[in-house]
């Protein structure tokens, strides 16, 4: 089997769906089948590139996502490799333009998540007037708004790694294709001799993730508040939003942080080679996201065994079902108590992080979701 990955943002660039385009090729090549990635070209990196295996070709150019030189491009590729399956994302939706052509592959699309996703579009509000300047934003970015939903409806098999974003979609009044399902997202696990337990620091907690209201970093300071006098420090991995109305979101947190803001380090955007020193520092990793679908970072605290305080929001309680983690709403102050009691709790947290590293063992290696993946199309007779 060879697919054929579409997507904009492949590593080097900090994306999530590159991520698991990156994840999930390079699973399917560990499984002895074969994977091509067509995707954005970025400047520090080679036009075609060989990653593990996986076939890289940076064909497509900026600013000419929704363009006729988009689809050409495909079309040359699908005709120069046997391609039998293309995947493409929700996000963007550029596989959507390729749905009027006849003589083409089997379109998957993966559902990450969208703005023609109502629960996202939803949890990026914080003030009732931001309404207004996101709608603005949304006009403005209509062909984006229209691919994407054309994408849940029109592709030849509609997948997701959670249940939970498939029903929102239904619930939002999307009519999905009949030929759809569940596929997690793959994580390669770390070699257990190097879980690095001698490398944790007391009381060290890890958000990881872009400053974002979605991401839920407006109960950061409340979390802070209930964690005072346990000597915890939180890092914070990831860049600096911008909100609407709001203006810099590292600005917007460090005055709500207060007295607090000593406790906590913003380490601005981390390459993934140096992700793993902070994995391994961790003690425990929270995940207050006003909305989820699968976050990677859920799958990396797995891979390194770290436990996870997380937010019932989205796909989380599904990834942790069956671990000894929680799943709270991070507006309450039941999310920091419990914070402060795995944190108080070595036990606590050595026991929550095996049961971490089983939950991938059972199911998010990539031979599992390479076997799931594979069951789905033929079940769907694809």
């Amino acid at each position: 089997m060879h697919v054929l990955f579409l997507g904009w943002d492949y590593p080097p660039y900090a994306s999530g769906v590159g991520m698991y385009m990156q994840n999930m090729a390079r699973a399917l090549v560990r499984c002895g089948h074969q994977a091509t990635v067509l995707c954005a070209a970025h400047k520090s990196q080679p036009r075609v590139l060989d990653d593990e295996g996986v076939t890289v070709l940076r064909y497509f150019e900026e600013s000419k996502c929704y363009s006729k030189e988009t689809v050409e491009t495909v079309l040359s590729v699908l005709e120069k490799h046997a391609i039998d399956f293309i995947e493409g994302a929700d996000h963007l939706g550029i596989s959507a333009q390729l749905f009027s052509i006849k003589e083409r592959p089997p379109i998957i699309i993966k559902v990450h998540s969208s703005n023609a996703l109502e629960v996202l579009r939803q949890s990026q509000v914080l003030y009732t007037w931001q309404h207004m300047f996101l709608w603005l934003a949304y006009l403005r970015s209509f062909r984006q708004l229209y691919f994407e939903k054309m994408s849940y409806t029109k592709g030849d098999c509609l997948i997701a790694p959670s249940q939970a974003i498939m029903d929102a979609l239904i619930a939002q009044g999307v009519r999905l294709p009949e030929k759809r399902g569940i596929v997690y997202n793959p994580i390669e696990p770390e070699d257990e001799s190097h879980s690095g337990a001698d490398q944790k620091e007391l009381g060290s907690i890890l958000f990881a993730g872009r400053l974002d209201i979605g991401k839920g970093i407006q109960f950061l300071p409340r979390l802070m508040r209930n964690l005072r006098g346990c000597n915890v420090k939180l890092d914070i991995a990831g860049e600096d939003g911008y909100a609407r109305g709001v203006g810099s979101l590292r600005s917007w947190l460090e005055k709500r942080l207060g007295d607090d803001l000593d406790s906590v380090h913003f380490h601005g955007h981390v390459p993934s080679d140096r992700m793993s020193k902070l994995f391994l520092k961790a003690q425990l990793i929270i995940v207050p996201s006003r909305w989820d679908n699968f976050p990677t970072i859920v799958l990396e605290a797995m891979k390194f065994g770290v436990p996870v305080v997380a937010s019932p929001f989205g796909g989380m309680s599904e990834m942790l079902e069956g671990t000894e983690c929680s799943v709270l709403d991070p507006g309450s102050d039941e999310f920091g108590l419990r914070v402060q009691k795995m944190i108080a709790s070595p036990g606590m947290l050595e026991k929550a992080g095996a049961s971490m590293r089983k939950k991938m063992l059972l199911s998010y290696t990539p031979e599992r979701v390479v076997e799931q993946y594979c069951s789905l199309l033929s079940a769907n007779d694809l």
